[in-house]
């Protein structure tokens, strides 16, 4: 039996979560830009998969490195980021209807509430998320990509970025409680650039 087996006949549950930012510009090397935190004590969340995509969507005034990466973190000091879209307000995400396997369910039917509260994920608008405390990051990263920016120009293309984790059957990662991940630019962004950070989200709690 896999993970993924194993935690769907112990009653886990799967959710999914998809997220766009703002307009992102000017921001400092390694600015977190998308936040996750397990807030329970007693449940754990799988990551089952992991799309990030970067669309620089103004070109640069000079030519620069843009970098993407996602880490794990194995602690927030109990404390959620802040700024930003909050995704984990229950009251008005999508990323909480769930399909229950165990009874076929449809879409519509079998609605149940995640873990996460208010606050725990987030995304940039604008500018980057911040942080009162000093969360525990892992110093090298679960996903990363980067792109060599030309100056923009009519005639040159905009770069991107794509970022997948896909475990399969006995990969999933398991962010057990007050850890998590956050997405970071981690070099600063110059002059001119803008672009758009989408994030997509496959977990299970249990």
């Amino acid at each position: 039996m896999t993970t993924a087996d194993s935690i769907r006949s112990s009653g886990g549950r799967l959710f999914r979560l998809a997220a766009t930012s703002g307009l992102i510009t000017g921001v400092s090397a390694d600015a977190v830009l998308f936040a996750w935190r397990n807030p329970s004590a007693d449940k754990l969340q799988f990551l089952q998969s992991l799309r990030v995509r970067w669309r620089t969507v103004a070109g640069f005034t000079a030519a620069q490195e843009m970098a993407v990466a996602a880490h794990l973190v194995s602690s927030f000091a109990a404390a959620n980021y802040t700024g930003g879209t909050d995704l984990s307000n229950p009251a008005s995400s999508p990323a909480f209807v769930r399909r229950d396997a165990a009874f076929g369910a449809s879409l519509t039917e079998n609605r149940s509430e995640s873990v996460l509260a208010t606050g725990n994920v987030r995304i940039a608008d604008t500018g980057a998320l911040s942080h009162a405390g000093s969360p525990v990051i892992a110093a090298h990263a679960l996903l990363r990509d980067s792109f060599a920016e030309l100056a923009a120009a009519a005639t040159v293309p905009k770069g991107k970025l794509d970022l997948d984790f896909d475990p399969r059957d006995e990969g999933e990662q398991q962010l057990g409680h007050d850890g998590g991940f956050i997405v970071r630019a981690p070099v600063a962004m110059g002059a001119g650039g803008t672009g758009r950070l989408s994030v997509e989200v496959c977990w299970y709690e249990f």
